[in-house]
């Protein structure tokens, strides 16, 4: 697993997943600027929910203490806090049925 998550291959593979939920931000926020938004949280916030908590868990996993004292412990604590944030909304703004508003500001910090 530390090989994997060290590779550059998995740098790239994580740089694509934020790339894609930065145009997927984009186009879900012209939706609901236009009216044209799904529920309260769609399908995609959960997809992107689950990729950058799964990158999450992988990293600490693999960079143990590392990862919050490293030389980019900053990133990490910032993408941790954002993360959690992002769960904490989607979940609080389903159960009450709230506009994803707030959520949309963190994932674009993503």
């Amino acid at each position: 697993l530390g090989l994997f998550v060290r590779s550059p291959g998995y740098e790239v593979l994580a740089a694509l997943i934020v790339l894609a939920g930065v145009v997927y931000a984009g186009v879900d926020a012209q939706n609901h600027s236009s009216g044209r938004s799904g529920g309260v949280v769609n399908v995609g916030d959960i997809i992107f929910d689950i990729l950058f908590t799964v990158d999450l868990l992988l990293r600490l996993a693999v960079f143990k203490r590392i990862f919050f004292t490293g030389t980019e412990w900053r990133w990490n604590l910032m993408d941790a806090i954002l993360v959690v944030w992002c769960l904490i909304a989607d979940f609080v703004l389903t159960l009450l049925k709230v506009p994803v508003a707030a959520t949309r500001a963190a994932r674009a910090l993503r």
